[in-house]
């Protein structure tokens, strides 16, 4: 049995569109101040909520992510029911939304949470969503009052719990899997953070829109040779009758489709290292094709994506005043060049207090020793250093995908 030592990535890519953008309003902002239901359409009840600064044992209690898409609103003077950045360091963080199955969304509201002390208003909020490749910012972006912006609202009406002001913004409609919002923090006091007392998105599963739009694939985009995988179209359309589809792949020295290829879902075995596409047809009942899809398959040898990394310090343990290094030592064993970060922490208790980072792409078969750090303070009471390894060029483009375990140093 081959050893595989990343687990599979969920990836959705745009593969063809009828028309160049949206003409109507799916969902929108709703007309209430009330926090929505899942089933009123705030898509947010259903996702996955995850940030940078990251979640760890080692993080204030009050980062909590799933608050902000929990259905409460905070109440008193307590961060309860809210999430919030502070003291975690740097001035630019993002929190993001993920489902299993794109949806189709055009419109968000966040609710901040701020005690005008160490957790602040922002000065601006990106809403950026996943492509099927990276993340890029949504289009025609406009407030409440349909003025257009390029950022959501940064306003709030009381401190703590009192705080009841909805920065609500509607865009083109976009389907996805992965909505971020990229938030820029005040830069003073130090360690100044952000909060949000409630996310909510609004949207439509992809089955629900009642116009023909595009086709989607969801499935492995890096299979392992030997590997059969699993492939969904999402074909966003009417209830229209009789429509079928028909799979086939480009090259099949490298993938070839295993069993039926005339459903919504079809198996492809991957054959041999090199790059691969499939395509679905879609329909109707007489034979024509109302639209394809094209998605491209990479296809990585037997070892998968893997790596050798040992990690070092520059002391045995942290000593005041000094500059701490944190040393990766990264091979790749992989069958392809790999984006890799490095990310050095500290923390005072359960508080992120400086961070450092540092990246680079790694090729097949290279060694590559990475360095970063910054220096301690004189008091390193209740401290200790993390350093993580994940994939990824920086902090905001980052699938926070661990390539080795947590290191730390005390």
């Amino acid at each position: 049995m081959r050893k595989r030592t990343l687990s599979m990535v969920l990836v959705m890519a745009f593969l063809f569109t009828i028309m160049p953008t949206f003409q109507s309003v799916y969902a929108g902002l709703p007309d209430t101040e009330d926090v929505v239901s899942l089933e009123d359409g705030n898509i947010a009840r259903a996702g996955t909520i995850t940030s940078i600064p990251p979640f760890t044992s080692g993080i204030d209690p009050y980062a909590y992510w799933p608050r902000v898409n929990d259905g409460q609103l905070p109440t008193g003077s307590s961060p309860s029911y809210a999430w919030n950045s502070w003291n975690t360091g740097g001035n630019l963080v993002w929190i993001q939304c993920t489902w299993s199955e794109p949806y189709i969304i055009d419109a968000t509201r966040v609710m901040w949470w701020y005690d005008n002390g160490g957790v602040k208003l922002p000065l601006s909020a990106i809403v950026q969503y996943w492509n099927g490749s990276e993340f890029v910012e949504v289009t025609n972006m406009k407030d409440a009052s349909g003025n257009p912006v390029t950022s959501v609202g940064v306003e709030g009406n009381g401190t703590l719990g009192n705080n009841r002001i909805w920065n609500g913004v509607t865009f083109d409609p976009i389907v996805t899997t992965k909505l971020r919002l990229l938030i820029t923090e005040p830069s003073s006091p130090v360690g100044v953070g952000v909060g949000i007392g409630e996310w909510e998105i609004f949207g439509l599963g992809v089955l629900d829109d009642p116009e023909l739009r595009s086709v989607i694939i969801v499935g492995e985009a890096k299979p392992v040779i030997g590997d059969i995988n699993t492939y969904k179209t999402f074909v966003i359309y009417p209830n229209l009758e009789g429509v079928t589809y028909e799979w086939s792949v480009d090259n099949e020295n490298i993938i070839r489709i295993v069993g039926d290829n005339t459903g919504e879902t079809v198996n492809v075995e991957a054959v041999n290292v090199g790059i691969a596409k499939i395509t679905v047809k879609m329909k109707d009942s007489n034979g024509n094709v109302l639209t394809t899809g094209t998605y491209t398959l990479t296809i990585q040898g037997e070892n998968g994506p893997s790596f050798d990394i040992n990690t070092s310090f520059n002391m045995d343990g942290l000593t005041p005043g000094y500059t701490l290094n944190a040393r990766v030592d990264v091979t790749n064993n992989g069958d392809e060049d790999y984006k890799v970060i490095i990310i050095a922490a500290l923390y005072e208790a359960d508080k992120m207090v400086n961070v450092s980072y540092i990246s680079k792409i790694i090729s097949v078969g290279a060694s590559e020793s990475l360095s970063c750090g910054f220096k301690l303070p004189s008091d390193l009471t209740n401290h200790k250093v993390k350093v993580f390894v994940w994939d990824g060029d920086n902090l905001q483009n980052t699938n926070m995908i661990p390539l080795s375990d947590i290191v730390t140093l005390e």
